[in-house]
């Protein structure tokens, strides 16, 4: 008897959304980053935090947990 893979999907549907909204966050960013590699990370931040109606922090902090900004500290 063969056993049939199945995933069960665990997250909630504000969890996919979440997910899929950083995913199209962390790619327009690199998108950004291309256009305009002299920019500093804090102007790219305004204008993603405009399109995604959050802070510029916000949009920091999700970058940085996705590994796509990593800050000079």
């Amino acid at each position: 008897m063969a056993k049939k893979n199945f995933k069960v999907e665990l997250r909630t549907p504000a969890e996919i959304r979440r997910d899929e909204r950083d995913a199209a966050l962390c790619n327009e960013y690199n998108v950004l980053l291309r256009q305009q590699p002299t920019a500093k990370p804090y102007r790219l931040f305004a204008v993603l935090a405009d399109k995604y109606t959050l802070s510029k922090y916000g949009i920091a902090k999700i970058l940085k947990r996705h590994g796509v900004y990593q800050p000079n500290v």
